[in-house]
């Protein structure tokens, strides 16, 4: 399992105001190209909130173009505003989860991300993309970061 916890000098509000906006996402991360909602606003979604425009909860699916990558459907398993979401795909005999927890430390923040495969191909998973997917989860964590300290909109 790939995990990455980074502490961030800022309010966990300000900091869930990237890692929720999904939508988003291909905008404001460089390794995104593009997180597209698959199921419509409000549509079969329980216990959403609104992210970017987009209502967003568990059974919400997006899908997921990444650079390098082919891409993917992710479910969202949990959603918890302003504290975090899992979401998960499956392709090619191995499943993917993921999961984006924003929690209080002292003054500021931890972003916890982590990334982990399962599945008769699991291992090929880790051997093909283990590397670049740390690489990336790691620059996903510093991207939110650094937009969250800066306030961008």
């Amino acid at each position: 399992m790939i995990r990455v916890e980074l502490p961030v000098p800022t309010a966990p509000d300000a900091l869930w105001r990237f890692v929720g906006d999904l939508p988003r996402w291909g905008d404001l991360l460089p390794t995104m190209d593009s997180v597209t909602p698959v199921t419509p606003a409000g549509g079969d979604a329980t216990g959403g909130a609104a992210a970017g425009g987009q209502m967003i909860g568990v059974g919400s699916r997006f899908d997921v173009r990444q650079p390098g990558l082919r891409p993917a459907v992710y479910t969202v398993t949990r959603w918890d505003p302003g504290a975090g979401f899992d979401w998960e795909a499956t392709t090619f005999g191995f499943r993917t989860a993921a999961t984006h927890d924003v929690l209080r430390d002292g003054d500021g923040s931890l972003l916890v991300l982590t990334l982990d495969w399962s599945g008769p191909m699991a291992w090929l998973a880790r051997c093909t993309f283990g590397r670049k997917a740390e690489a990336m989860v790691r620059e996903e964590a510093r991207t939110f970061a650094r937009l969250a300290t800066a306030g961008q909109a």
